[in-house]
C-alpha cells in the first residue's frame, strides 16, 4: 500500500552528512590543523513521535498529509498566587529547588556558577600506543576527521601527522568539545589510510572515565590455570574458520547494505497496528529475521566444528544447595530430646547464648544448625513440647536470618554464608571474625579445640583465595606464627597450610619459594597471648527464663 511505501522508503537510502565539528585540531599552542568531523557510526534510535490533534484531523482531512498542520503545541504560563489572571514574564522567572517544605530560588548567575563552562575545542593531550585504546573501550559514536577543504597547508600537515602515527603505531588522546557548552569528552584519534592511499583521516574512539569502569569480581584471566590448552585453541580456530563471512554471505552483513533490525521491526509493527489496532505482536517476517540470524547453510557446514568445540569446553551445571526448611520449633524439640527434656533445652539455649557474641538471633540460628546436624529423631510428645514452647520465638527470629558475624557454634558455616553474599565489606568482616574465632579456640588449649581451629584455618585460606583477600590472610598467618607454638604449629606444617602464593591466585606477589621457606623457618619466641575479658552473660541469660 501507499502507507507501506512511505514507511519503508523514507528510512532507507543515502542521507547528506552534516559536520559534527568544524575547527582546529590543536597539537600544541603553536601548531594546529583546520579539520572537520563527520559521524562514522552511532547508535540508531527510534524516530521522534509527535502528537497530532484528532479534532484537527477530523475537521480538515487534508491536514493528514501535513503532520505539522495538526501538531499539538504545549504552552505554559505562570501567574502569581494572589492573581491568577496576571501572567509572569519569562525574564522574571527563576528556578526553584525543593528543600523540605520550602523552595529555594536559584538566580541565573547562580545557575551559571553551577554549570561547568566549556568552549569548542579539539586539543591533543598526548600520544599512546594503539594497543592501549582497544575497540571495546569505545563509549559512544565514532567520528571521522579530515582536513578542511580548500586549505592546502592544513591538508599537507594533517597528512604528514596521519602517516607518522600509522608508521609508529600511535594514537592521539585528545580533549573534545564539539560545541560551546557541551560536555567534555576524552577521545582517541587513530590514523586510517585506505589501501589505495587516496583516503587519509583520523577515526575517533570515545574513551571511558574512571567512573565508567566496572571491576570484575572473578579472578583474573591471566591466571595460568585459566589459560586454554592447545586442543581447545585449535577447536576455537576451526569453528571460527567455519563461521567466517565469505563472499557468499557478504551481502547479508555488510554494514552499508544491512538495515537495522530494530527499526525494521518498529516500522513493520506500525504498519500492522495501522491496519488492525487490535492485532497482537507477531513474530518478525523472514525478511527481518535474516538481518540478525546467520546463513543456515553456513551453520550447517560448521556443525561438526561446533560439536568439537563443545566437547573441548565442557560446561557443568552449578546446582545451588537448597536451604534447610527445618522449623525452628522442631529443632528445639530435637535438642530437648538430646539434652534431657525441657530443662536440657533451656540449658542448651543458655549455652549457645553465652558462647555466641553475635546476639540472640545468631544464637538461635546456631542452635537450629547444631540440632539439624546432630540430633536424632524425637518422639511425638517431645516434638510437640518443643513446638509449643518455641512457636512464638520462631515467629520472632525465623530460621532464614542472614548471618552477620562468625559465631563460635559453627564458625565454618557462618564464614561460608557470609562469603556467599556479594558484598566486599561483609567478606572483610567474615575474615576478621574467623581470625578472632581461631584465636579464641587456641586459648582453650585442648586437643579438640586445636583440631577445630585447624579446620577453621583451612577454610579461612580457601575463602581468602576465592575473594582475593590473600594479603590479609598472609598477614594473619605471619602473626599467628609468632603467637602459637607446639602441637598446633606442627599440625599446620604437617598439613602444608602456608602463605597464599601466586600459584593460588595471579594477583598475589608471594612466590612458592617464599611460602615453602615460611614453614621451614624456626618459630620466633612466642609472645604472651592477649588476655580476653570474659563476657558477663548473666543479665542476658535471664531473658531466656520466659521460655520455661
Amino acid at each position: 500500500s501507499e502507507m507501506e511505501e512511505v514507511l519503508f522508503k523514507e528510512h532507507v537510502g543515502v542521507t547528506g552528512q552534516i559536520a559534527a565539528y568544524r575547527g582546529l585540531l590543536q597539537i600544541s599552542p603553536s601548531l594546529g590543523f583546520h579539520v572537520q568531523g563527520f559521524t562514522k557510526s552511532s547508535t540508531a534510535t527510534a524516530p521522534t513521535m509527535k502528537k497530532a490533534s484528532k479534532v484537527q484531523l477530523d475537521k480538515e482531512p487534508e491536514s493528514r498529509e501535513n503532520a505539522e498542520a495538526a501538531g499539538v503545541k504545549r504552552e505554559v504560563f505562570y501567574s502569581p498566587p494572589d492573581n491568577a489572571d496576571e501572567e509572569v514574564k519569562k525574564e522574571d522567572l527563576v528556578n526553584g529547588f525543593r528543600f523540605g517544605r520550602q523552595s529555594i530560588p536559584f538566580s541565573r548567575p547562580d545557575e551559571e556558577l553551577r554549570v561547568y563552562e566549556t568552549t569548542k575545542e579539539l586539543y591533543a593531550i598526548g600520544f599512546v600506543p594503539q594497543e592501549q585504546v582497544p575497540p571495546f573501550y569505545s563509549m559512544g559514536k565514532s567520528l571521522v576527521f579530515q582536513a578542511a577543504p580548500g586549505l592546502d597547508r592544513s591538508r599537507l600537515g594533517l597528512s604528514a601527522l596521519i602517516r607518522a602515527l600509522h608508521q609508529d603505531n600511535r594514537a592521539i588522546v585528545a580533549r573534545f568539545v564539539p560545541r560551546t557548552g557541551n560536555k567534555v569528552d576524552i577521545i582517541a584519534l587513530l590514523p586510517y589510510i585506505s589501501e589505495d592511499g587516496q583516503v587519509e583521516c583520523l577515526v575517533s574512539r570515545s574513551l571511558p572515565f574512571e567512573q565508567d569502569v566496572r571491576a570484575f569480581t572473578f579472578e583474573s584471566l591471566a591466571d595460568p590455570k585459566l589459560q586454554p590448552g592447545v586442543e581447545q585453541l585449535e577447536a576455537v580456530r576451526g569453528w571460527a574458520d567455519k563461521m567466517m563471512l565469505g563472499s557468499s554471505a557478504q551481502h547479508q552483513f555488510v554494514p552499508e547494505n544491512t538495515l537495522n533490525p530494530f527499526l525494521e521491526r518498529l516500522y513493520y509493527l506500525l504498519v500492522s497496528r495501522a491496519r488492525d489496532p487490535s492485532c497482537a505482536l507477531s513474530r518478525d517476517p523472514p525478511a527481518i529475521e535474516r538481518l540478525y540470524t546467520p546463513d543456515p547453510a553456513m551453520v550447517h557446514a560448521a556443525a561438526g566444528a561446533a560439536e568439537k568445540l563443545a566437547s573441548k569446553f565442557k560446561l557443568k551445571e552449578v546446582v545451588e544447595r537448597k536451604k534447610s526448611k527445618r522449623r525452628l520449633d522442631d529443632a528445639w524439640g530435637a535438642s530437648s530430646d538430646a539434652a534431657g527434656g525441657a530443662d536440657g533445652r533451656d540449658e542448651a539455649i543458655k549455652r549457645v547464648k553465652s558462647e555466641s557474641d553475635d546476639g540472640l538471633a545468631l544464637g538461635l540460628v546456631g542452635l537450629v544448625s547444631a540440632a539439624a546436624e546432630g540430633a536424632t529423631s524425637a518422639t511425638g510428645d517431645q516434638a510437640g513440647i518443643g513446638a509449643g514452647k518455641a512457636g512464638t520465638a520462631a515467629g520472632w527470629f525465623g530460621a532464614n536470618v542472614e548471618v552477620e558475624a562468625v559465631g563460635s557454634v559453627n564458625p565454618i558455616k557462618d564464614f561460608q554464608a557470609m562469603l556467599a553474599r556479594n558484598d566486599s565489606a561483609v567478606h572483610e568482616k567474615a575474615l576478621t571474625g574467623m581470625c578472632a574465632q581461631i584465636d579464641l579456640l587456641l586459648q582453650e588449649g585442648t586437643q579438640m579445640m586445636r583440631t577445630k581451629a585447624l579446620s577453621c584455618l583451612t577454610e579461612l585460606r580457601k575463602g581468602a583465595i576465592d575473594k582475593y583477600m590473600h594479603d590479609e590472610f598472609n598477614s594473619y598467618l605471619k602473626g599467628l606464627k609468632l603467637r602459637c607454638k607446639g602441637p598446633f604449629w606442627d599440625a599446620i606444617v604437617l598439613d602444608g597450610l602456608s602463605l597464599i602464593t601466586s600459584d593460588d591466585t595471579a594477583a598475589c606477589d608471594v612466590g612458592p619459594e617464599e611460602a615453602e621457606s615460611f614453614l621451614k623457618e624456626d618459630v620466633l619466641p612466642a609472645q604472651a597471648p592477649a588476655v580476653v575479658k570474659p563476657i558477663d552473660t548473666t543479665a542476658e541469660d535471664e531473658d531466656f527464663d520466659d521460655f520455661d
